[in-house]
């Protein structure tokens, strides 16, 4: 599957991210947008200008290192998870710049409850050695 933008929600406005083929996030919006047009919108700037804008590397208190692009001083996307080394960084901001030039809009938007930026898991599934619940733990008398 190739790169792709896709907008969704998770309870506080509407978000970007990009895609790669792989399915990771390569990269993100730094805030909640009012609705799924800005998002879409939104999107659609970060991909014409990842080529050419400004990208910064930020330490993070010389442990971690993340990536920002800028564009007339304004944060516009920002690197979708820390990086342990400041080469990593430098590496996902090419793949970043490779990807999204050429990343689809996805048509359809995601819905993720409460403030989780991801979707849920299922219930876990109770493990085979776990206690029965009381009543079945009693035998007949």
């Amino acid at each position: 599957m190739p790169a792709r933008y896709q907008c969704f929600t998770h309870g506080h406005g509407w978000s970007w991210r990009l895609l790669g083929a792989n399915n990771r996030v390569l990269a993100r919006s730094p805030e909640p947008l009012p609705d799924p047009a800005a998002a879409v919108e939104d999107a659609r700037l970060v991909s014409a200008l990842a080529a050419q804008a400004e990208v910064e590397l930020v330490s993070q208190s010389g442990k971690s290192w993340r990536w920002v692009l800028l564009h007339d001083d304004v944060v516009r996307a920002v690197s979708a998870v820390p990086y342990a080394r400041r080469m990593e960084c430098v590496r996902a901001v090419a793949r970043f710049r490779e990807c999204a030039a050429q990343a689809e809009m996805t048509q359809e938007h995601m819905v993720f409850p409460g403030g989780n930026r991801t979707p849920p898991r299922p219930p876990a599934r109770p493990a085979p050695w776990a206690a029965a619940p009381a009543d079945a733990a009693q035998s007949p008398a």
